[in-house]
């Protein structure tokens, strides 16, 4: 059985080189690179008619619309006309994106589009928790559950807020509401999430009765909203207020 990965088609090897760094960076480290759509079409239609769910062996595509041999459009128009690989989502990262391109690119069953310049925002898109729940299979955002998590997290007694520590200086910040997701880091593991919590506590307390009320609220709040099965929560206490 194949590993699951990602498969990167792009003929710019300074482009497919970027891709595959960025992708690395947030932990995609399983990827497959081909320089056109025919080499890439012979290498993921040998999983059509995959006895389980193929997305367990190819997460996603990535591809560029003009390349050699075949072009990204009649790329995606296979995968998509295939009753076994149309489940893979497929993005299609381009320069030639307008109004035009993206309306073709809908045609042909495309996921998502994101011209060139906006790498950000596919990487953004690529970095979400996919969890097996009784209803099937739902892709939450990594921020919704940590939304849910911090608002948990600042409503328990005697924590100040979220925190997080600058990589520039190491001074820890109290952040604001809107941006308390910035102290929840979300990690994937399996069919569970991992939570780790940075908060900012209030001075006198007893940091371990506050730790111990944080997990249970935040282990509630985000398996009862999110219905993702949560194993292990860590509370990192960063800062002690004095007001």
């Amino acid at each position: 059985t194949a590993e699951k990965h990602i498969v990167i088609v792009e003929d710019s090897q300074f482009l497919n080189k970027m891709i595959v760094n960025s992708l690395s960076d947030i932990g995609f480290k399983e990827i497959r690179s081909f320089p056109n759509g025919k080499e890439a079409w012979d290498y993921i239609s040998q999983f059509s008619g995959y006895n389980g769910d193929v997305t367990n062996c190819v997460a996603a595509v990535i591809t560029d619309i003009e390349m050699p041999q075949m072009d990204g459009h009649h790329l995606t128009k296979l995968i998509k006309s295939d009753p076994t690989l149309k489940k893979i989502p497929v993005f299609l990262f381009s320069s030639l994106i307008n109004e035009q391109m993206y309306q073709k690119g809908l045609s042909v069953g495309a996921d998502e589009q994101f011209s060139k310049p906006q790498i950000g925002m596919l990487i953004e898109r690529l970095n979400t928790v996919k969890i097996m729940t009784e209803y099937g299979t739902v892709t939450l955002d990594a921020d919704v559950i940590a939304s849910i998590a911090g608002a948990a997290a600042t409503n328990c007694f005697g924590v100040k807020g979220m925190t997080h520590t600058s990589v520039k200086d190491g001074i820890v910040y109290l952040l604001k509401r809107e941006a308390m997701t910035k102290g929840v880091k979300v990690t994937e593991k399996e069919d569970k999430i991992d939570l780790e919590l940075h908060i900012a506590v209030d001075h006198g307390i007893n940091i371990g009765a506050v730790c111990k009320s944080i997990i249970s609220e935040v282990r509630y709040n985000v398996e009862r909203l999110a219905g993702v099965p949560v194993e292990n929560i860590d509370v990192c206490v960063d800062s002690i207020r004095v007001d």
